[in-house]
């Protein structure tokens, strides 16, 4: 309607239908209307990320990964976006080596990782050894950075493969070398000590409140759920009343022990 009244959609238009398309599962014509704005536009790094991130979101990593490679042939730098949700995605579909790389890579191109890239391996070798033997490989191979190598060892320790003492200082400062810290980084450590040591999970909980960190829904859910899978229910009880009080609801997982 746009072009037969003669006005030429903006860069902004030409993002916004594309990741309609992509929201509304029309991957198709996301991709028809992506070659149709190319041979109107020049395609920069804004459409480029905004497309890339769209497919990611849209569970297609496949069609993500091409456009990814398109970007470098054509000298378009990667966002930190882009890196993110392609990290995340292939952690999704257990492509653990492709995801090792890119993380690599962005270490090496932007001298750091971030948060959400840093609590995603945390979270899946919470999950599964198989990230930790993708860091190692990666490590033997590759021209690797210090923080992939730092990242074989917290995710050795996460997924069991490494012996520790469960020192949560300790864990923090190696935590504190790969990327910052945040309130979901505090989670997963917490899901971590809540396996074995929940009385210590106490601890880092009165420890993430005075390092001036919001504990939020999934704070309360992780010690909750620990409390009732060993039966102390009276704590639990307590805890729960608390996650209440701050207008957090516990999740499906947790509903089931109560």
């Amino acid at each position: 309607m746009m072009q037969r009244s003669g006005i030429n959609p903006s860069l902004n238009s030409d993002i916004l239908m594309l990741l309609s398309y992509l929201n509304n599962g029309r991957t198709s014509d996301a991709l028809n209307l992506f070659n149709d704005v190319r041979q109107r536009r020049c395609v920069g790094r804004k459409l480029y990320s905004s497309f890339v991130v769209g497919l990611c979101k849209a569970e297609k990593v496949d069609y993500a990964l091409n456009f990814m490679r398109e970007m470098r042939n054509n000298n378009v730098l990667l966002s930190i976006e882009c890196y993110e949700h392609l990290i995340q995605s292939l952690c999704r579909k257990k492509s653990y080596g492709l995801a090792v790389s890119l993380v690599n890579e962005l270490e090496k191109t932007r001298g750091y990782i971030t948060s959400f890239i840093g609590n995603i391996f945390l979270l899946h070798s919470l999950k599964t050894n198989k990230l930790h033997e993708n860091l190692v490989r990666f490590r033997e191979l590759q021209d690797q950075t210090s923080t992939i190598s730092l990242l074989g060892d917290l995710t050795g320790i996460f997924s069991g493969r490494i012996g520790a003492n469960q020192d949560i200082e300790n864990l923090e400062k190696v935590i504190a070398e790969c990327f910052l810290a945040d309130v979901y980084t505090y989670n997963i450590l917490l899901m971590k000590l809540s396996e074995s040591e929940v009385d210590r999970a106490f601890e880092l909980y009165d420890s993430i409140c005075e390092k001036g960190y919001e504990p939020n829904r999934w704070t309360y859910d992780i010690i909750i759920h620990s409390l009732l899978k060993r039966g102390r229910r009276v704590e639990a009880r307590r805890w729960l009343e608390e996650m209440f009080e701050k207008g957090f609801d516990l999740t499906e997982g947790t509903k089931l022990l109560i």
